[in-house]
């Protein structure tokens, strides 16, 4: 090792500079240079940084002791009474900070014993404390003392690398850490010998870095990071990375280091074997370049146009240049060209500074717009059933990054966005990340050319993936990927417009006029006399002149979308929807147009995760219809509107729909929707159990007097208001009662569905019908909507076997079944106890000879209440 020495033998002190590094920072030394630092040291556990840090707010001097209190790893005494200073009272924020750094020597108040702890710190006086506390106080005094002493050393020794205007200026965070920084490579002191022959002693090895960090800074090359090496699609492995193909465990995230030289730090403080716990490019030279500004490709280079200028440049190519596409390494491109991005980036690295890039870093995106999620297989829907990627392959190693540019999962994907995709090629498991923008420009295009698309002033180029048309005088929403480009749009559609389902629709031949009565979308039946002229589909008609198409397109139950007058006083415009086309085949798809169009017609459907069978759009923004059938078409209490709450995830429905459109929408999200015979509040075969535990009168947040149904549902206490008597006598509620209820958005019971009754006269009945709501007798176990009432003849942990009672005809007869029970919740009741409360427990209270209610799921218990 060696040493430096130098005391009261010394005639003079040797002075030298430390190399400052050019760390993650601007050419000019602008505001990158403090977040460089910051988050350096941060990442040593040397500051506190976050990106909100305010880096450019001035230090208090109590505040800069909490700093060097982190910074050197202090543990503030706590517990004092006692203040060295008048002005600083132990309840002081940074009274425990204060206190141990004047213990330690470090810091000093003025002869009338003030420190002014609450005023801003400066240059000299934090110089001071880091010159005091690394040992070079001798120094400083043989210099001249305070203050030119400790300021001159600060400078010398590399300490203090910044130029100010004087030293009496006060500093901001981002200029401590600046200077907090610089002291990582400085030498710390250390006193030898004895009294009358003292040696301050530093040495190369006994930095700031390793004396309080126990780390040590190298340099090297990024040959690899967990994902691939620059030659091999294989990479180091979970968080770690290689530099000149030696590997280490990556705290800091270095995947995006790969191919370029970089400066890095290895603690010791956790890991005897060390791992980097920061890390940034140094002496690299990088060239990005946009795929549309890409003009030719050889081997020897890439010739593109720089935006905003009108020659071509050349970037040189290494001969034996590495290639990573999409985040992997690749070598089956066949040539050059064929792996030019189509919509991203082309970035070369030229990491030895001979003017050629060794590694060739291409980004390559796939645009989809999220118009549907598939959240339990991991699917995203574009506009079109066949756009649609899966994120869910466990083969793949699979990122997805959020609009902040934070990791996130897929969960927290909404529609509305473009996911901007970039997959690597080349064997085994692909690396896929994605990316969310929600960047979006709204208004008219003002312009289009071959030079891109003017919107609300600024510039905008189409994505290549994006083929549909884009015209000047386009109005709408164009959303944008990751990289700035138009992905998407969706023309502004006119919201005046209101929809209704047709109620009656007559025509009085003698007085020409057309009366036409409207369930509309506020759940109103209100009527229109149609005597004049109105747009009709697109032209200007009339009862007494379009007689016939008016027959046509309003019958009672179709859908329309229509405006009043500009008065409001009567019709004004009336759009019927475009029917479906049907080719030869049969095979029935939506009419080629934006107009008000059907896009999907059924007789039954499931629904999950917001889409019907998979493939039509449903969500917060569709208008839903309840219509009744034929039959019961002047009840006018069937009609009514429902939200994606009514419909129970998994569940299927045998319920005649259609589903509309308007406008640029993804081709199967739909604007509006009619089912036939679907009530308020419909109950699935995921829907809940109650157990009903008391009634009671009370009144809704409408003002609505109400029956207030008290349970318990899932393990959970519950409240439902009844606003409809007939509901309740008709079932006969009582207290031990087990129903499943239907609500509507305001939590209001629109239907109930009796499972147990609290007498048991209900024993019988095991699997639900689910259209009416009875017990019936059936011995197949594959129905969907299922509840299960018998005895518990055997249990383990996985499973229970139980008999119930079956009917045929007017005999009753014993059947056991097995059920697996080890997902399920489970809570008791005794419901000849007029005090007790349903109890959570587990499937270990369940005990033979318990009677059971449970709600199935195939062969799967979903909810068990055990009456006991």
């Amino acid at each position: 090792m060696k040493k430096k020495l130098f005391g009261m033998f010394f005639a003079a002190v040797m002075l030298f500079t430390a190399a400052v590094p050019n760390i993650r920072a601007s050419a000019d030394g602008g505001a990158d240079v403090y977040e460089a630092a910051a988050q350096c040291l941060s990442e040593l556990g040397g500051a506190e940084y976050t990106a909100e840090t305010d880096l450019g707010a001035e230090v208090t001097r109590g505040e800069f002791c909490g700093i060097i209190t982190k910074y050197f790893g202090i543990m503030p005494v706590s517990g004092s009474q006692t203040t060295p200073f008048i002005d600083v009272e132990p309840s002081h924020e940074y009274f425990d900070e204060i206190r141990t750094l004047y213990d330690m020597d470090y810091i000093s108040g003025d002869e009338n014993r003030h420190f002014y702890p609450d005023r801003a710190i400066t240059v000299r006086e934090a110089a001071t404390v880091v010159v005091t506390a690394l040992g070079y106080k001798y120094e400083a005094m043989m210099n001249g003392g305070w203050p030119t002493g400790f300021t001159s050393v600060a400078v010398s020794r590399g300490m203090l690398t910044e130029s100010f205007e004087n030293f009496e200026v006060n500093m901001t965070r981002g200029n401590i850490y600046k200077m907090l920084f610089d002291c990582l490579e400085v030498p710390v002191v250390t006193v030898e010998g004895s009294a009358g022959n003292t040696a301050y002693v530093t040495s190369d090895e006994n930095t700031v870095l390793w004396v309080y960090f126990k780390a040590v800074k190298d340099e090297g090359l990024v040959t690899a990071n967990e994902y691939t090496s620059l030659t091999s699609p294989e990479g180091a492995g979970d968080g770690r990375i290689a530099i000149d193909d030696t590997e280490y465990t990556a705290a800091a995230d270095a995947n995006d280091m790969i191919g370029l030289n970089a400066v890095y730090y290895i603690s010791y403080k956790n890991d005897d074997n060390g791992e980097i716990v920061s890390i940034y490019e140094r002496n690299n030279k990088i060239t990005e370049i946009d795929s549309g500004n890409i003009e030719s490709v050889s081997p020897s280079g890439v010739e593109y146009m720089p935006e905003g200028e009108q020659r071509l440049r050349t970037a040189k190519l290494d001969d034996d240049a590495d290639i990573l596409w999409n985040g992997k390494a690749y070598t089956g491109y066949g040539t050059l060209e064929d792996v030019m991005p189509k919509n991203g980036t082309v970035r070369l690295i030229d990491n030895d500074n001979d003017g050629a890039a060794e590694v060739i870093d291409v980004t390559d995106y796939e645009n989809y717009y999220i118009s549907a999620l598939d959240k339990s297989n991991r699917i995203v829907y574009d506009y079109g059933e066949s756009r649609n990627i899966s994120l869910g392959n466990s083969e793949d190693t699979i990122e997805i990054y959020g609009a902040d540019g934070a990791r996130t999962t897929f969960s927290t994907l909404k529609t509305g966005a473009v996911l901007s995709v970039a997959k690597s090629r080349g064997e085994g498991g692909r690396l896929i990340r994605a990316y969310v923008s929600e960047a979006a420009a709204e208004g008219t295009v003002e312009s289009a050319s071959d030079d891109g698309y003017t919107i609300g002033g600024t510039q905008y180029k189409k994505a290549p993936d994006m083929t549909r048309e884009i015209t000047a005088g386009m109005q709408g929403v164009f959303y944008l990927d990751i990289t700035g480009k138009i992905a998407a749009y969706g023309t502004s559609v006119d919201t005046s417009y209101n929809y209704a389902v047709v109620y009656s629709s007559v025509y009085d031949e003698n007085e020409s006029i057309h009366y036409l009565t409207l369930f509309t979308h506020d759940e109103k039946f209100t009527q229109y006399t149609i005597n004049g002229k109105i747009v009709f589909n697109g032209h200007s008609a009339s009862p007494y002149e379009d007689a016939d198409e008016f027959a046509e397109k309003l019958k009672a139950g179709s859908v329309i979308r229509y405006k009043l007058s500009d008065d409001g006083s009567g019709m004004g415009v009336i759009e019927t929807p475009l029917a479906m086309v049907e080719d030869a085949g049969g095979n029935k798809s939506p009419a080629d147009s934006d107009d008000f169009r059907t896009l999907y017609e059924g007789s039954s459907f499931k629904y999950r995760n917001g889409m019907l069978d998979g493939k039509l759009i449903i969500d917060d923004e569709t208008v839903i219809f309840s219509i009744p059938k034929t039959e019961n078409w002047s009840d006018k209490t069937l009609f009514g509107t429902l939200t994606t709450g009514s419909f129970s995830g998994g569940s299927s429905y045998s319920k005649n729909y259609k589903a509309y459109a308007i406008g640029e929408n993804a081709v199967n999200d739909a604007d509006v929707m009619v089912i036939e015979d679907m009530t308020k509040g419909s109950i699935g075969n995921n829907t809940n159990m109650v157990l009903v535990t008391g009634l009671g009168s009370g009144v809704t947040t409408d003002g609505e007097v109400c029956t207030i149904i008290e349970g318990a549902a899932a393990g959970n206490t519950v409240e439902y208001y009844c606003t409809e008597d007939t509901l309740i006598e008709e079932n006969g509620l009582a207290r031990g009662d087990i129903i499943r209820v239907g609500l509507d958005s305001t939590n209001t019971v629109k239907s109930i569905q009796k499972i147990y009754n609290a007498d048991g006269s209900a024993s019988f009945g095991s699997l639900l019908a689910p259209n009416d709501g009875v017990c019936e007798n059936t011995a197949s176990f594959d129905s969907e909507f299922r509840v299960a009432i018998g005895t518990v003849l055997d249990k383990n942990h996985a499973y229970m076997k139980f008999e119930m009672q079956k009917k045929s005809g007017d005999e009753f007869y014993g059947d056991t079944a097995l059920c697996q029970i080890s997902e399920a919740t489970v809570v008791k009741f005794n419901g000849a106890d007029a005090y007790s409360v349903p109890t959570p427990c587990s499937i270990n209270d369940i005990i033979e000879g318990d009677t059971v209610i449970i709600r199935m799921r195939l062969a799967s218990a979903r909810e068990i209440i055990i009456l006991r």
